[in-house]
């Protein structure tokens, strides 16, 4: 995660947070679990004898080998969503070149990351960095990474992934 929040920031960089709640309970269980994860309700709901009150469990659950694997496979295409196309000019990720900044190289600046991606007008893109549950939008300017941050959270409410804003 550090090497890949490296690369989108540097001196001047202002970052946000967004935070996914309840990170297992916003990806769906496989169909082939569902109907192995249920509840009997019955001692609780009783109703006519020999009737019985069963309810599915639709979640990932914690401690299920399959449910890390899910709930990074889905927060892997929300992040694709999110970046969207990086030659649309309105997309905020949008970039038009890779920076290499390597150690030995004549112009080598040890402030600046080994590689990165830059926007048309020379400066750092703006960039989403996440580690599990945690996001940090990351912009050249605090307005930007500020106005990133609505997007990324109201597109992850628009796939299903709940936003912890209270954890801001």
């Amino acid at each position: 995660m550090i090497e890949t929040h490296l690369q989108s920031i540097e001196e001047g960089t202002f970052m946000a947070d967004v935070t996914m709640g309840e990170c297992f309970l916003n990806f769906l269980l496989h169909l082939s679990l569902q109907k192995l994860a249920g509840v009997d309700f019955t001692k609780y709901f009783p109703g006519p004898s020999q009737s019985t009150v069963w309810d599915c469990w639709h979640c990932t659950l914690m401690g299920v080998k399959s449910s890390p694997y899910q709930a990074v496979q889905g927060i892997t295409v929300a992040d694709e969503v999110i970046h969207g196309q990086p030659e649309d000019s309105q997309n905020v990720f949008q970039w038009s070149r890779v920076r290499l900044n390597c150690p030995g190289d004549k112009d080598y600046d040890p402030l600046k990351p080994w590689v990165s991606k830059i926007r048309s007008d020379g400066k750092i893109v703006a960039d989403l960095s996440g580690y599990v549950n945690d996001l940090q939008p990351s912009g050249p300017n605090w307005m930007e990474a500020w106005h990133m941050s609505c997007p990324t959270a109201s597109i992850l409410n628009h796939l299903g992934i709940q936003d912890a804003a209270h954890k801001c």
